[in-house]
C-alpha cells in the first residue's frame, strides 16, 4: 500500500513535473509595497469656572459642545501590504486613553480601551471590487463634529463584514456580537463550592451574547459638478432568552427569566459637497426601536417592560451638519432633534422626552494661522412627566455663548493641530437649574462662566472626518 502515498500527495508515479506556468500560479505572492503607518486623534482641555472650580460641562440634553469635553487620545497603529496584483491588506490597532491626566490628578493611571483591532483585505479577487474585514473596530459613518456625535451608523462591533463598491455605489454587510458586563443582564458569574477548592470556583450561570448586524447601501451622483450622496442604513439586534439568579439573603436563589429580545434601526442620509474645500451638508433621519433605541453598548436596565424586555422602546431623530469655507471666513453648524420613550409603557414619564440641540460656529481667519470664532448653542428639553426633584413638568432651556480664538495649522474649520482658548457663558432658566441637584457646584446661578485652553489634533487618522469621495 506504500505506493498510494505519492498518489495522495498529488504526484502519481511516472507523471512529468508541473509546468512553469502552473508553478507560477502557486508561487509565493510578490509584495511590492509594505510598511508601518501611524496616526492619532487627541484633545486636552483645561477649564476654570471663575469660582475656583474646574468648570465641568453643563448640559440638560444628552449631548454637549465639543470644547467642553475632557482629555482623550487615540493612536492608530497599523501595517499595510500591496501585492503585484494590487491586492491590499491592512492591520489596524487603535488603543485609546481617557480620564484625567497624571499632571492633573496626581494618580499614575488612565482608562485604557482598544477601539480597533482588525485586519482588512481589499481587491484580493481580480476584477472584483470586494473588501473583507474581521476583528474589533469602530464601524461608523459621518459625524456631527461640533457635538462629537454620530447620528446614524455608529457601532462598536466585534465581528466581521463584507463591502463591495460597484462603480459609484457601495453595499456593506456586517455581523458582530457583544456580551456586556454589569447588572447580570447578559453575563452572570457566581462562585460555587466544590470538594477540592476552599474558596470555590467561578462559573458562568447566565450567558446571553447580543448579535448586532448592519446593512448599508450608498450611491454617488454628479449634480452640476457637485457630488450628491444618498445612503440607506439598517441594524438588527438580537438577544437570546436566559435565566439569572437573584440572591435573597439565606436560602436558595430565585430564578428570574429574561425574555428573548430584539431591536432595529432604520435610517437615511443625504449629503452634498464639492463647491469649496471642506464644505458640505449632511442630513439624517432615523428610527430606532427595542434594543437599538438604547444603543449597542448600553445595558437597558432602566425603563424596561414588566417582563424585562426592551421591545417597546422607540426613538425618532432628525439631524443636520454643515460647513462652508471661504479663504477668510468659515461657518459650521449643526442641529439634532430626538423624540424618545422607553419600554416601561408609562406615558407620563420624566425619562421619555423630546430634546433639541442646535449650535453654530462662525470663524474669521486672520493671516495664515489665526482664527477667531464665536459659538452659540441652545438646548431645549421637554419631558413627558414630572421632574422627581420638583414634582413639575420642567421644560428646560440652556443657552451657551463662547468666544474661541485659536492658533491652527492653516485656514479652515477642520484644520488641525489647533490650540484654542475659550470663554463661555451658560445661561439656564429656572427649569434647567432644577435638572441639577442643589449641592451640584457646577451650577452657581442662572449665568455660569467657563474659561479654558485646549489642544486638538488628528494625524493620518483612520476615521471619516469630511466627505472626500467625488466623481470628478
Amino acid at each position: 500500500m506504500w505506493w498510494l502515498i505519492p498518489c495522495v500527495l498529488g504526484v502519481a508515479q511516472g507523471d512529468e513535473p508541473a509546468s512553469e506556468e502552473a508553478s507560477a500560479d502557486t508561487a509565493d505572492v510578490e509584495i511590492v509595497e509594505s510598511g508601518f503607518f501611524a496616526g492619532s486623534y487627541g484633545r486636552a482641555n483645561l477649564g476654570y469656572d471663575l469660582q475656583g472650580g474646574r468648570g465641568d460641562a453643563l448640559s440638560v440634553a444628552r449631548r454637549t459642545t465639543r470644547h467642553e469635553l475632557g482629555p482623550y487620545l487615540e493612536l492608530d497603529l497599523g501595517w499595510k501590504w500591496r501585492t503585484a496584483q494590487d491586492a491590499k491588506f491592512k492591520a489596524v490597532i487603535t488603543p485609546a486613553l481617557t480620564g484625567d491626566v497624571f499632571h492633573y490628578s496626581g494618580e499614575w493611571n488612565a482608562q485604557l480601551a482598544i477601539r480597533n483591532l482588525y485586519v482588512e483585505a481589499e481587491d484580493f479577487i481580480p476584477n472584483v471590487p470586494l473588501t473583507m474585514w474581521a476583528g474589533a473596530r469602530m464601524y461608523r459613518g459621518d459625524d456631527i463634529y461640533l457635538l462629537d456625535f454620530w447620528p446614524m451608523d455608529n457601532l462598536n462591533t466585534y465581528g466581521g463584514g463584507l463591502m463591495v463598491r460597484p462603480g459609484a455605489g457601495e453595499i456593506a454587510l456586517h455581523v458582530g456580537a457583544n456580551r456586556l458586563t454589569g447588572q447580570d443582564f447578559q453575563l452572570q458569574l457566581q462562585t460555587v463550592q466544590v470538594p477540592d477548592q476552599v474558596d470555590g470556583v467561578e462559573v458562568v450561570v447566565l450567558d446571553r451574547q447580543r448579535v448586532v448586524s448592519s446593512l448599508r447601501g450608498l450611491y454617488h451622483f454628479d449634480v452640476g459638478g457637485l457630488t450628491l450622496r444618498t445612503k440607506l442604513y439598517g441594524e438588527l439586534h438580537h438577544l437570546p432568552e436566559g435565566v439569572r439568579q437573584l440572591q435573597q439573603g439565606v436560602g436558595d436563589p430565585i430564578n428570574q427569566e429574561l425574555p428573548e429580545d430584539w431591536g432595529s434601526l432604520m435610517g437615511a442620509q443625504l449629503s452634498l459637497w464639492g463647491w469649496a474645500e471642506q464644505s458640505f451638508v449632511h442630513l439624517w433621519a432615523r428610527r430606532a426601536s427595542g434594543l437599538a433605541a438604547y444603543g449597542e453598548l448600553a445595558i437597558p436596565q432602566g425603563g424596561l417592560a414588566l417582563d424585562f424586555s426592551a421591545a417597546a422602546a422607540e426613538s425618532w431623530m432628525v439631524a443636520a451638519m454643515a460647513n462652508h469655507e471661504t479663504p477668510r471666513v468659515g461657518v459650521m453648524g449643526a442641529l439634532v432633534a430626538e423624540w424618545y420613550h422607553d419600554a416601561d409603557g408609562i406615558d407620563l414619564d420624566f425619562d421619555d422626552r423630546f430634546e433639541f440641540i442646535g449650535v453654530v460656529r462662525p470663524q474669521v481667519y486672520i493671516g495664515r494661522h489665526l482664527a477667531l470664532g464665536v459659538e452659540v448653542s441652545h438646548q431645549h428639553v421637554r419631558p413627558n412627566g414630572a421632574n422627581p426633584r420638583t414634582g413639575r413638568v420642567d421644560v428646560a432651556d440652556l443657552t451657551k455663548v463662547a468666544l474661541l480664538p485659536a492658533v491652527q495649522l492653516r485656514r479652515g474649520g477642520y484644520s488641525r493641530p489647533r490650540i484654542q482658548f475659550v470663554y463661555q457663558a451658560s445661561v439656564l432658566d429656572n427649569a434647567a437649574m432644577a435638572y441639577f441637584a442643589p449641592q451640584d457646584q457646577r451650577v452657581q446661578g442662572r449665568v455660569n462662566h467657563f474659561m479654558g485652553i485646549g489642544a486638538e489634533w488628528w494625524v493620518n487618522s483612520q476615521r471619516i472626518i469630511t466627505p472626500t469621495t467625488t466623481l470628478r
